[in-house]
């Protein structure tokens, strides 16, 4: 055996030859090996072989000696262990540089299903599998690999790609290639197609765009189970089949809904209008020349949050009487002009009551043998804003005084009327004076039948006007009883109740004997 070891480089200019077997020539070089000597350069006899060892390929110039690589092992674990190469046979060039296969499962062992709710499985026979990372032309060596790579994978339920993934298996390397394995090739599932299909549904509007309609789903596998409802595009209405009704939903699968690929389908449906209805409510009021009301009308039939506006009524008309009740324009806020519903009004009558009105005619004053004063009238109260000319016809007095004689009368108003107010007319005071200003006399009685004077007064309007005489001389009526001529004003009235203090004056009075008709003269 001829064993050669050099940390530098080795250069062949001569043949080596060795009879020995087993490993015969030994070379170990730990910079390079170049052979000068051509292809017999390193001959050995029968049973025997020889082994070059160098850090990596690119180390060697084989200069024409044939013989297969052998890749991670250095020349130190070799005399550690001599026997490690014992089972690689033949000439051999060994690097202490690792080298390493990659194993693949090729594309070509790919198949494509499609999702069907169940496991499904890309068979493993016949799987081919791809090796890269040889060194120069190691890949056409049958010595390099041999044996079969095992494989996994290739199973799955769930839409995805479950690629097979590359094992030993009974793979080895006769060049002490290392392995390492990779995924390819293997199940593809695909996505089932699913249609959802929303049905045609026709609603009365409520405000919402739910629909009651049951949607179609067609093309759900094996256990798997779908949740889908329908609802209208809009909740308006929007004409006979003028909303589009469109599904969504969920599909349990195991997978979120992934195994499928959705179809929605829409459909046409209609939402017809909701019945609304305005009820006028009965108003009251007494007459003030204006159509105001305090009452609104009643709403029935809104959905969701619609309102509706301007619901404050009015009387048709100001004036005293039973009155329509009236609406503005009203204002439906559903977000759709109103066009949701289908407006119904009930009207209502109202009341309005004469507004009460008094006209009290005013006093007046007149001298005995003038002509009779223009009289005048007070009004009130009137509603705001009105006034005389809200009463038809002409104002018009008159008088129970009669021609010539002085005195207190009443004055009379009336000629005006107006169905908007109930008017009470109240009387005025005349007062007739004599020509001479005196002031008129005031009627009332004097009793002397007692002896005593005693007065009872005739008008009570007038209870305050008293007589008071000057002469305070005393005289005898025919009986020849002694009378007083001075008649003083009394301080009690006719039922004896104290009148107070009294205004006098001069008067006249009407002299009424009771009891002794001779003591009056």
């Amino acid at each position: 055996m001829i064993e050669i070891t050099d940390t530098g480089a080795i250069t062949l200019a001569n043949t080596v030859s060795s009879q020995a077997t087993g490993d015969a020539i030994i070379l170990s070089s730990g910079g390079g090996f170049t052979n000068n000597a051509g292809a017999s350069a390193l001959t050995e006899g029968a049973g025997g072989r020889f082994l070059v060892f160098t850090s990596t390929v690119g180390d060697v110039s084989a200069g024409g000696l044939s013989a297969n690589p052998f890749y991670g092992q250095s020349f130190a674990q070799f005399s550690a262990n001599p026997s490690v190469l014992d089972s690689h046979a033949g000439n051999r060039f060994v690097y202490a540089q690792s080298e390493t296969l990659t194993v693949t499962p090729t594309a070509a062992n790919t198949t494509t299903v499609t999702y069907d709710g169940a496991t499904q499985s890309r068979s493993a026979n016949g799987v081919t599998f791809g090796f890269s990372g040889f060194v120069g032309n190691d890949g056409t060596n049958p010595n390099a690999v041999s044996g079969t790579a095992g494989v996994t994978g290739g199973t799955g339920r769930n839409v995805g790609t479950y690629a097979f993934s590359a094992t030993q298996g009974t793979l080895s390397s006769d060049f002490g290639y290392q392995f390492q394995f990779g995924t390819g090739g293997g199940l593809v599932i695909t996505k089932a197609a699913l249609t959802v299909s929303a049905v045609s549904d026709t609603k009365v509007y409520d405000g919402r765009a739910s629909s009651g309609g049951v949607v179609q789903v067609s093309g759900l596998q094996g256990s798997d189970t779908a949740s889908f409802t329908q609802a209208f595009g809009s909740k308006n209405v929007q004409g006979t089949n003028g909303s589009t009704l469109s599904a969504s939903g969920l599909v349990s699968d195991g997978n979120g809904g992934g195994n499928y690929a959705v179809t929605f389908v829409n459909a046409m449906g209609s939402i017809t209008p909701a019945q609304l209805t305005i009820t006028e409510v009965s108003g009251s009021k007494v007459f003030d020349g204006t159509t105001g009301s305090t009452v609104t009308a009643q709403v029935s039939g809104l959905k969701g949050s619609d309102t509706v506006s301007r619901l404050a009524e009015s009387f048709a008309s100001a004036n005293a009487g039973s009155r329509a009740m009236a609406l503005g324009p009203l204002m439906v806020n559903d977000g759709n002009g109103g066009a949701n519903y289908t407006l119904t009004v009930v009207n209502a009558m109202g009341t309005i009551t004469p507004a009460q009105l008094t006209i009290t005619a005013n006093n007046a004053t007149q001298v005995l043998g003038t002509p009779d004063p223009v009289f005048s009238a007070s009004f009130g109260p009137f509603p705001a804003g009105l006034g005389p000319s809200a009463l038809s016809g002409m104002l018009s007095f008159t008088t129970n005084a009669p021609a010539g004689s002085p005195g207190s009368f009443e004055i009379f108003a009336s000629g005006v009327s107006s169905p908007n107010f109930d008017i009470t007319f109240v009387p005025g005071t005349l007062l007739v004076t004599a020509a001479n200003n005196s002031l008129p006399p005031v009627p009332f009685e004097m009793n002397q039948g007692s002896g005593t004077p005693a007065f009872s007064f005739t008008d009570p309007v007038l209870a305050s006007l008293v007589v008071e005489l000057a002469d305070t001389s005393q005289g005898t009526n025919s009986g020849g009883s002694t009378i007083k001529k001075n008649l003083s004003a009394p301080t009690l009235d006719e039922n004896g109740n104290a009148i107070g203090s009294l205004i006098s004056f001069n008067s006249s009075f009407i002299e009424v004997c009771r009891t002794r008709a001779s003591l009056c003269r």
